[in-house]
């Protein structure tokens, strides 16, 4: 990550585990100068257990970031705060707090075919034939369409039982994706959002 960039943190189990913490950083700095927003306990519902899984979530569409609890996103929000001045997220990182340990089981929600980003181009049963320049196992479809997306070599997958292949275009000028008939195969490529 880029320390001069700026990055929301949403610390869960702040103050003692009390409270729900939002931090907007807007450069290196670490000074008092970031927005911090607080959200007080109500009952658990912010509080880590160290004997038990609890689920949060956290999402982030146009500026406005909520969190909240339980398996549903939108659903239980415990805070929400629209930015007036967002930026685009391009990552998201995961740690537990100084000098504590802890496991973390991670869902990922994608929209539309694999993610918003992705569009299904060919029927069922084509493959596309480009540089595979990363065979995947054992990827289900949205994590390979996650795997590709943050990859700016990958301009699209071919996805099949598990298995994905991350395809970017070799050197020179493409004038037609080859595809080709095989049973299973799907073609998904990466779309971008004006």
């Amino acid at each position: 990550m880029d320390s001069a960039m700026p990055f929301y943190d949403v610390n869960l189990g702040a103050y003692g585990n009390t409270k729900t913490q939002l931090v907007r950083r807007v450069d290196d700095t670490l000074s008092t100068r970031p927005f911090t927003k607080v959200w007080k306990a109500d009952f658990d519902r912010h509080c880590l257990e160290k004997t038990e899984f609890r689920d949060f979530w956290v999402s982030w569409d146009g500026g406005i970031i909520k969190h909240g609890r339980g398996p549903v996103v939108g659903d239980d929000i415990i805070g929400e705060w629209a930015d007036p001045t967002p930026f685009p997220v391009k990552s998201i990182g995961v740690l537990n707090s100084y000098n504590t340990q802890g496991d973390w089981i991670i869902h990922v929600t994608a929209y539309g075919n694999a993610s918003t980003h992705f569009i299904n181009c060919s029927p069922s049963n084509k493959r596309v034939d480009l540089d595979t320049y990363k065979p995947v196992i054992m990827l289900s479809e949205t994590l390979c369409a996650m795997q590709c997306k943050v990859d700016e070599q990958c301009m699209g997958f071919n996805y099949k039982d598990n298995s994905c292949e991350l395809l970017s275009f070799q050197p020179g000028v493409v004038t037609a994706i080859p595809r080709k008939s095989q049973t299973g195969w799907r073609f998904f490529t990466k779309c971008y959002v004006q």
